[in-house]
Parts: C-alpha cells; structure tokens; sequence
C-alpha cells in the first residue's frame, strides 16, 4: 500500500518536474518553471519574430527565453490580424554576468534601475531605442509617447517598474498605432541578475491595471532561487569610472526591454520561401505624414534567420550600439 501511494506522489509531481527550465547566466545553472499560461516560443513557428529580436537587441543583451500566453499561441498565424499580443522575454547582460552579485550589489543595481526608469525613460531611452529600431527595420516601426507608471515591487531580491508604450508602424502606406504595457522586472537569482520583460497590447485603463496584477503573478509564477549565495562578498566595481560603465549597461539593459516590444509586428511565415511581413493589423489606422514613403515590401535588407535562445546573432561590425560610454 505504502509503494502504491509512494508512485501515485510521484506521477502527480512529475507533470510540475518537467515544466522545469534552465537558464545559463556566466556559467550558472538557473532553474526555474515557465510562468503559468505560457508555453516557450517554437524556433520554427515565430522564426522572424526571434530572429528580429536577436538582431535588434543591444550586443551585450543575450535572450535565455521567449514566452507567449497560450491562446495567443494557439491562434499565432491563422488569420493575418493575430500578432504576439501577450509575450515574456527573459534576458541578461554579459557585462553583469560574470560577477556574482551580494545583497549590497543588488541594493545598488536597484537604486541605479529606479534613477533611469524614473528620468530617463521618456527621455533618452526613448530616443535611443528608436534610433536602434531605426537601424532594423528601416524606420518603419517607432515609440511614440511613454507614460511611465512608476515601480510596481521593490524587495531585497527584485525591482520592477511598468510603462505604456504607443507604438506606430507604416504598413502599405497606413500608419498603425496601438498602445503596449510593458513590466520590467530585474531579479537577484543565486547571486545572478536577470531582466524579466513582459509585454501585452492594451486597450483600457481596465486592461493597464489588469496587466499589472496579472504580470506580476506570472512572473512570480517563474519561481527563480531568488537572493545571493552565502559567502558572496561585493563584488561590483568600485571606481567612478566603472560605476559609470555600469549605470550605461543598465540604461542599455532597460532599452533592450523596450526594444523587445516591437516583435508584437511579427506573424508566423505561411512559406519557409515567403519573407517576414508586417501585414495589415488591429489599431487606429491614420494616413502616413506628407511626403512620407512607403516601407520597402519584406524589409529584404534584414533576411530572416532562425537563431537558437541564449545564443547571439551575428551584427554588422559597424554595429555601435552596446559600446556606447
């Protein structure tokens, strides 16, 4: 009786076992589950979606892991209205990675993330993710107005802050704009940092304080290790210099969160020989500005390219961004 109960525990817990997930941040091992009413993205179903988002992002930026709500997925390319409307990306920077990070650490990374968040945001991280989204996608997709809403939860082991973002491509001659909140957590796990990024279009105030509860549900759902190993002494730099360095890491870590918003434009290919497109779409359409053009058709200048999650797409050697001091 005793192995019967024994094997009925054990089949119960194995489905909760194999939601498991690992993320290598600098050679460490972080497990964690995907958060609950998400399933990772398919490499084959949202190709140019991720791939975009490698190209795209700063260089130091590495993506672990792409989420998107379930029944987004399910109806992800049946129809050429449904966009990634509901999506989490979980990344990390390779100039935090290699160190492993005390409580003390931490608290500073916090007071750093809330000074850019809180004077930056609709500023100079605006203007810098456009100039990067300029770069791929030929200036077709752009962030318009940001309203910061502040932070939302700060601990010992993490901070987050949210905004909505109004988004605009030029599809076909059309200008399409919709609204986007947007939930950025960084997160203390075993003495590693991660961004945690949340994104999903919104329509109504309802809809904004809706997203705000239910992110952080998500997200907590993800169950990291959170805090620093024992023993683990400061060990961020120290230098005026350096910690100058590292405030511009975080501001470029933070527009790589803002970044991460503009697949929302991807759909699934119907052809391995049709390119990327940017089809018509839910959201206020309006007629382009005067003596604009229209985008080239299929972007050809940014071939699509499957690339593994946590590996880095190759960038133009020219590529500044990232290296800025």
């Amino acid at each position: 009786m005793k192995r019967f109960w024994m094997a009925l525990i054990f089949l119960a817990l194995a489905p909760l076992s194999s939601q498991a997930e690992i993320a290598t941040v600098g050679g460490r091992g972080l497990m964690y589950h995907a958060p609950e009413g998400y399933v990772m993205a398919a490499e084959g179903k949202y190709a140019e979606a991720l791939s975009f988002l490698k190209k795209a992002m700063p260089e130091d930026v590495v993506v672990h892991a792409v989420y998107v709500e379930k029944n987004t997925d399910e109806s992800y390319g049946k129809t050429p209205d449904q966009m990634l409307d509901d999506y989490i990306v979980v990344t990390s920077n390779l100039k935090v990675d290699s160190y492993m990070i005390s409580q003390t650490d931490f608290a500073k990374l916090k007071d750093k993330i809330t000074q850019v968040q809180d004077t930056q945001l609709t500023t100079s991280v605006r203007d810098r993710s456009n100039k990067r989204l300029d770069e791929v996608t030929d200036g077709t997709v752009k962030i318009g107005r940001v309203r910061p809403m502040g932070i939302v939860e700060s601990t010992d082991t993490r901070v987050s802050f949210m905004a909505v973002m109004t988004q605009s491509a030029n599809i076909n001659g059309a200008l399409i704009t919709f609204d986007q909140a947007f939930l950025s957590m960084t997160l203390l796990a075993e003495s590693k940092v991660l961004s945690i990024n949340h994104y999903r279009t919104v329509k109504t105030d309802e809809d904004i304080a809706r997203f705000k509860a239910e992110s952080t549900a998500a997200i907590g759902s993800m169950r990291f290790k959170e805090g620093a190993v024992a023993g683990v002494t400061d060990s961020l730099p120290v230098s005026e210099s350096r910690k100058n360095k590292l405030s511009n890491t975080l501001t470029w870590a933070i527009i790589g969160g803002v970044i991460g918003a503009a697949i929302y434009f991807f759909r699934r290919r119907k052809s391995q020989g049709q390119p990327p497109a940017l089809p018509g779409m839910p959201g206020k359409k309006t007629p382009p500005p005067p003596g604009s053009q229209p985008p080239p058709a299929g972007n050809s200048s940014h071939p699509s390219t499957s690339v593994k999650i946590g590996e880095k797409l190759e960038k133009n050697d020219n590529d500044r961004f990232g290296k800025q001091e």
